[in-house]
């Protein structure tokens, strides 16, 4: 039911969500990488790092580029988030 309220927080996640997503997608075009679902597609740290590579016009030089198990894809995570501090980027508005 709550969904069907536009002001549900259910429903404003979701507005975000899809907004981020094609925001996303519309800088990755660039590289031919897209976002389906943003809880999954950015699991491994690949896109993530694609999409900073983009935005900041500079290469992230070493990172796992085909991560098979969970600490490769947290390693890349780590070091987008590194990329992220040291570029002064100021996260807000992040949730869950």
């Amino acid at each position: 039911m709550s969904d069907t309220n536009p002001t549900s927080p259910d429903a404003w996640r979701k507005i975000q969500q899809n907004t981020f997503t094609r925001w996303c997608n519309e800088h990755l075009k660039c590289v031919k990488k897209y976002i389906y679902n943003l809880e999954t597609d950015l699991g491994d740290g690949l896109t993530l790092i694609a999409l900073l590579q983009v935005l900041s016009h500079k290469e992230i030089k070493r990172y796992n580029k085909k991560p098979l198990s969970r600490p490769q894809k947290l390693e890349n995570i780590f070091i987008a988030l590194k990329f992220i501090e040291s570029e002064n980027i100021r996260l807000v508005n992040i949730g869950e």
